[in-house]
């Protein structure tokens, strides 16, 4: 999957050429949501999967700018060569101290929307990141 000739997108609005724009200059892009005002969402990263051969990485439930720093920094060290599978712990991070990686619950498939349209509703794999 890491042909970028293979992909085109359809953008139909800024912040999905936006998306694509920081995807083609990085290898990954940052999706993050925080409704309502509130201090916790998600975010994940889009084209890691495509890029990297790696699953995007998804955090649920981290404040605002916690969540942001800890899946960038990861996008980077997996963009750098690290690899990370389903129940490594890693603590090197930080702001962190430790996070485990794990398999994404039925619940946060509602997370990765613009994930999926990235990758044209075709499977992605996804390991939820959780600040242990």
């Amino acid at each position: 999957m890491n042909n970028l000739t293979q992909l085109s997108w359809d953008c139909w609005n800024p912040q999905q050429l936006q998306l694509v724009d920081a995807f083609q200059r990085y290898g990954c892009s940052l999706v993050s949501c925080y409704p309502d005002g509130s201090n916790n969402g998600f975010v994940h990263t889009v084209g890691l999967e495509y890029s990297s051969e790696h699953p995007e990485l998804l955090s649920v439930d981290l404040p605002k700018g916690d969540g942001k720093i800890l899946i960038d920094s990861l996008a980077t060290l997996v963009k750098d060569g690290r690899r990370f599978r389903e129940g490594d712990v890693y603590e090197d991070l930080a702001g962190c101290s430790k996070v485990c990686f794990g398999a994404m619950g039925q619940q946060d498939f509602r997370h990765m929307a613009v994930a999926a349209w990235f990758y044209h509703y075709e499977p992605f794999r996804v390991l939820k990141v959780v600040a242990a």
